[in-house]
């Protein structure tokens, strides 16, 4: 189901009617919020998220806040989580595609336990948020855009607006911008791809990606792993018009982007790279001390003590043998 329709299930109450409550915004922290949880940012206003609020959810509704990732299970108060929703209004499967229908139309929200909080199912919307104060519903961005990295959550329309906010007009075409990640040592690392305008120069073009570089690092705590320009009309669209991110990623994959300008920044975002080989020291150590002597033949401990002879072993051997009948007679 599209996340655009399930915002139907949000009842939007505006001031204007007796009775509606006042729109309520939010002033989130980026660091927070790449960790799925709700800070109010009240330092650095460059590393802010606002946003305002949806309104509440229609009558005879039902809402919840699951985990994104894993089992459905209830997000707590200061989590940010998947919104799903059960309402009559909202659709009950997907002719002909019962798995999908099962993932996306019966989810059962779990409680810490494990055990399910109810039998209604709810559906998912594929918008992340949380519940405000008053029942207000925040929604702060879409599952599909969510990128990974090193056990924290990006958002991929965050990304773009950071990097449309560093001049985009001289440089790349608004609403052409391609956010993904690829798997580069074991970790995901962030791709961003661009068209570039016909009249930008090659040096314009670099002084923007590396004022992109650095305004995503210092706001987003995050590295790019490669940020290319494409020349104009050569990335793949939708049919309604937008980029396709899977295309694009697979293109970059495949070595079939074909970028006019590309900047490689592996240093600022790899930072599990294996260590260099080193030499071994050439001391001698105990351990190789003992191996020598083990090869030489040498004797490494020995025992001294009293020699048994012959004639006290068979002593104590005759009067062993002579206990048990002493027994029997007493």
């Amino acid at each position: 189901m599209c996340h655009h329709i399930l915002l139907f299930f949000f009842h939007l109450c505006r001031p204007g009617t007796r009775g509606a409550p006042l729109p309520a915004r939010a002033i989130l922290s980026m660091g927070g919020l790449s960790h799925g949880v709700i800070r109010v940012n009240t330092e650095d206003k460059n590393s802010a998220l606002t946003v305002q609020d949806v309104g509440h959810i229609m009558p005879g509704a039902l809402m919840c806040i699951v985990k994104p990732d894993g089992s459905p299970q209830l997000c707590k108060t200061d989590e940010i989580g998947e919104i799903v929703i059960n309402s009559r209004a909202g659709g009950t499967m997907y002719y002909g595609l019962p798995g999908v229908t099962k993932n996306t139309f019966e989810v059962i929200p779990v409680n810490q336990a494990g055990a399910p909080i109810g039998e209604v199912p709810f559906a998912r919307t594929g918008l992340l948020g949380f519940v405000g104060p008053g029942s207000l519903v925040f929604v702060v961005g879409k599952i599909e855009g969510l990128l990974m990295v090193s056990g924290r959550r990006h958002n991929a329309d965050d990304l773009v607006a950071t990097a449309l906010a560093v001049e985009p007009v001289k440089t790349v075409y608004r609403g052409r911008i391609a956010v993904f990640s690829v798997t580069v040592f074991y970790d995901e690392r962030i791709v961003i791809v661009a068209e570039q305008r016909p009249d930008a120069s090659e040096e314009d073009s670099f002084q923007w990606m590396s004022r992109v570089l650095q305004a995503i690092d210092s706001i987003h705590q995050v590295g790019l792993y490669c940020l290319a320009l494409v020349p104009a009309n050569t990335l793949p669209k939708t049919p309604l018009g937008g980029i396709h991110i899977c295309e694009t990623k697979q293109s970059f994959l495949d070595g079939n982007l074909h970028p006019c300008n590309i900047l490689m920044c592996p240093h600022t975002c790899v930072t599990n790279m294996p260590k260099p080989r080193q030499k071994l020291p050439v001391d001698v150590g105990p351990a190789s001390m003992l191996v020598g002597n083990l090869v030489a033949g040498k004797r490494i401990a020995q025992a001294t003590g009293r020699e048994l002879g012959v004639v006290e072993d068979q002593d104590l051997i005759r009067k062993l043998c002579m206990w048990p009948t002493m027994m029997v007679r007493l």
